[in-house]
């Protein structure tokens, strides 16, 4: 006779709903991860259109200061949006300042 234990004899069975649906999902891993494949593939093709719908900069809406400070340099002064910024630094007082 052998005294060498199976290990699903040596512990009891969890009970409970997760119990259950993990041994489903165990006993059935292949079709899980057939469908789970399936799930990928079909996010990837319904995420191909989406870098055209996209901006590549970010979204300022018509409300924020930002845009109004920038019709009001375009209105008056002619000049748009500033496109660098300038940054000075002194080793002492007063601290360093930037322009943008």
């Amino acid at each position: 006779m052998s005294t060498v234990l199976d290990k699903r004899q040596a512990t009891a069975p969890a009970t409970g709903a997760l119990a259950g649906i993990a041994r489903l999902l165990v006993d059935r891993r292949r079709i899980v991860l057939l469908f789970a494949a399936i799930a990928v593939t079909g996010a990837a093709l319904a995420g191909l259109s989406v870098r055209e719908h996209l901006s590549s900069g970010g979204f300022t809406p018509a409300s924020a200061e930002s845009v109004r400070a920038d019709q009001i340099l375009a209105q008056r002064f002619g000049a748009g949006a500033p496109t660098s910024c300038w940054s000075s630094a002194r080793s002492g007082p007063p601290p360093g300042r930037a322009w943008c």
